[in-house]
């Protein structure tokens, strides 16, 4: 008799030869790709930390103890609109010890339009040359939770992207020997088509580790994929090695998997009579 998950699909249990197993071709997307993606990242998080903490922190200071100088001048002033950030900068022209001293600011703050911003200039009290725009101390919790907003999400991708690269490479080893293989339904979350090729994202449903995970399938190969109307949900099916962090997406013809000729197309009957609507002993 039939036998169903919580998913109502059959139980594809049986689907492969009781054997040790190996994956020929995972395919998993953008493996070789993921160490720059998350090197990049990484480097995106240290380059606004580097840029926009120092003078943050400078700021900060100003904040504690401002101080107006009124007879400090503004020149070269300007804030442009990009999408939802306000970028700011100007040249502060001031007098220290009878000379005449140029600083010039910077800073970016998150706010959606944009309007005339009047400013002065501000000091760090006993500290004259430590001087910003008042603008810049308004807005300065905005640019400190926009700058660690940024850091956070590169820091965060940046590590995911090197982890999943671990995972997927020790994914890649293990199945390279053999084991028995546990086939499992797979929920497709996305699928997109180009030029003969397709890329599947896949969660393998009933695993203690079912993280969704990207597979290319190559012009040589075909997806096998099944839309349930009653959850109105499309699937796939997937194997499971009992050493390794992924599933591997199985294809059309079984080709993905080490098999004879064979052991592939029994494995493609079981597969297709686990959808028949007549019942199979």
């Amino acid at each position: 008799m039939k036998t169903h998950s919580d998913y109502a699909l059959p139980d594809p249990s049986g689907l492969l030869p009781d054997r040790p197993i190996a994956v020929r071709h995972p395919g998993f997307a953008d493996h070789r790709k993921m160490p720059f993606l998350g090197l990049i990242f990484l480097a995106f998080f240290l380059g606004v930390g580097i840029s926009a903490l120092p003078g943050l922190y400078s700021d900060y200071r100003i904040l504690r103890a401002p101080v107006e100088v009124s007879d400090a001048e503004i020149s070269n002033a300007g804030c442009r609109s990009r999408k939802l950030s306000i970028n700011c900068k100007a040249d502060i022209l001031y007098r220290r010890d009878g000379t005449s001293q140029t600083r010039s600011v910077s800073f970016s703050f998150v706010e959606p339009g944009f309007r005339e911003y009047e400013s002065v200039v501000l000091a760090e009290r006993g500290n004259p040359d430590n001087l910003t725009l008042s603008l810049a101390i308004e807005k300065f919790w905005n640019r400190l939770t926009g700058a660690l907003g940024m850091m956070a999400l590169f820091g965060i991708l940046g590590v995911y992207m090197l982890r999943r690269y671990g995972q997927l490479s020790a994914t890649i080893k293990a199945f390279k020997q053999p084991a028995i293989l546990q086939p499992v339904w797979a929920r497709v979350t996305h699928r997109a088509d180009k030029r003969g090729t397709s890329r599947i994202t896949y969660a393998a449903i009933g695993t203690p580790n079912n993280a969704a995970v990207v597979s290319d399938i190559g012009k040589t190969e075909t997806a096998w994929i099944h839309y349930d109307p009653v959850q109105d949900e499309t699937f796939t099916l997937a194997a499971v090695h009992p050493h390794a962090p992924f599933p591997a997406l199985l294809d059309e013809q079984m080709e993905r998997l080490d098999l004879n000729l064979d052991e592939a197309a029994k494995a493609r009957a079981r597969r297709d009579a686990l959808l028949s609507p007549e019942p199979v002993e």
